[in-house]
């Protein structure tokens, strides 16, 4: 199902790839014996047509992180979390890094289509690794190996949590996509590389928050909340601190982090600097999003997801052309601290647990 859902989402990206960099215009009419004769030319503009490539091996990764993603999830569900994010997080990432150095040092010069040629291969060797690794250690779990099938209830399951993964792990991705418009593309590869930077912040947020996953679903179904809220206070405790690290590392040193992508890119500091504060932010409120995730509430983040795209469109439209790069960063911030904020209720009405960096308070009474 994996498989084919991504396929045909592969297929609409090629159709649209398509439908939005061909022009179609008038060159010829012609009249003879009142019979209308019309040649039409189809045509690709220069800018478009630089971008096919990249943008086309980008459209057929997609299948293979698809099926990489659902590896790291089935490792991550038995606890196994060397195999779960070594792969995903740590080897992918460094691979694509020195591939991308090794060609610049050989060539002199890089291009995205060059940059997405090695991160396709890069993805396929390391996924097909991982799919090995994962498949030899299901089998000596699992004695059993018969199978039932619950496709509706995954559907159902899967369909709200994708637009949890959305905000919660590719709104950098989406927010490109937002503010692409008014933003130029050199101003945008200065926004992505602050955001990216920034995101070392939601890195140690991202792990703290999944190693604590299997312990909180195990006390959620003893019905412990007091041994929840003592986990979750912990655990939102140490991403708030090692957060704070990481602000006062980027205040110090962001412009000299910056300038490895190039010394353009040191006019991203603010915005560095406005992006870790929303990190900061979320890493404050808590691991909300997941709380309601493994307890069977995902349902009820749709609404504040939905408001924050509303949200995030309203932003971009009034503070993008207005403040450029420092405008994006700002819109970030704000839709963050209001999804983060909204979903924080929802944990206390729903799980009548404290998730934020003041829960601390509710243990001691």
């Amino acid at each position: 199902m994996i498989l084919i859902s991504s396929l045909c989402v592969g297929s609409a990206a090629l159709f649209i790839l398509v439908a939005v960099s061909v022009s179609i215009s008038v060159t010829e009419i012609k009249t003879i014996d009142d019979n209308v004769s019309l040649t039409l030319l189809f045509a690709s503009t220069e800018s478009v047509k630089k971008y096919h490539a990249p943008v086309v091996i980008s459209i057929i990764c997609i299948p293979v992180i698809a099926l990489f993603r659902f590896h790291d999830r089935i490792a991550h569900a038995f606890s196994w979390f060397v195999l779960s994010f070594l792969p995903s997080m740590t080897l992918r990432p460094l691979c694509f890094l020195i591939a991308l150095y090794v060609i610049w040092v050989l060539t002199g010069s890089l291009s995205a289509k060059i940059a997405m040629i090695i991160q396709l291969s890069v993805i396929v060797v390391i996924a097909s690794a991982q799919f090995v690794l994962l498949r030899s250690k299901i089998k000596k779990r699992i004695e059993d190996d018969s199978a039932e099938h619950e496709q509706s209830l995954w559907l159902r399951t899967a369909i709200p949590l994708l637009i949890i993964t959305v905000f919660t792990q590719y709104f950098p991705e989406l927010s490109i996509i937002i503010i692409g418009t008014d933003l130029p593309l050199d101003k945008i590869a200065i926004y992505n590389a602050s955001y990216r930077t920034a995101l070392l912040i939601g890195f140690v947020y991202n792990s703290v928050s999944a190693a604590i996953v299997p312990k909180v679903s195990q006390l959620y179904a003893k019905g412990d909340v007091l041994g929840m809220q003592r986990y979750i206070t912990r655990a939102t405790q140490l991403n708030f601190f090692l957060s704070m690290l990481g602000i006062g590392i980027f205040a110090f040193s962001g412009e000299f982090l910056l300038a490895f992508f190039g010394k353009e890119f040191i006019a991203g500091y603010s915005a560095l600097l406005i992006l870790s504060l929303a990190q900061l932010f979320v890493a404050g409120v808590g691991p909300v999003a997941i709380l309601l995730n493994i307890t069977g509430h995902q349902d009820k983040c749709l609404y504040a997801f939905s408001a924050s795209i509303v949200l995030a469109l309203l932003l971009e439209w009034y503070l993008v052309p207005e403040f450029g790069l420092i405008g994006a960063a700002m819109m970030v911030l704000f839709v963050m601290i209001f999804w983060s904020l909204w979903l924080h209720f929802l944990v206390k009405r729903y799980l009548d647990i404290h998730a934020s960096i003041f829960s601390f308070l509710v243990v001691r009474n």
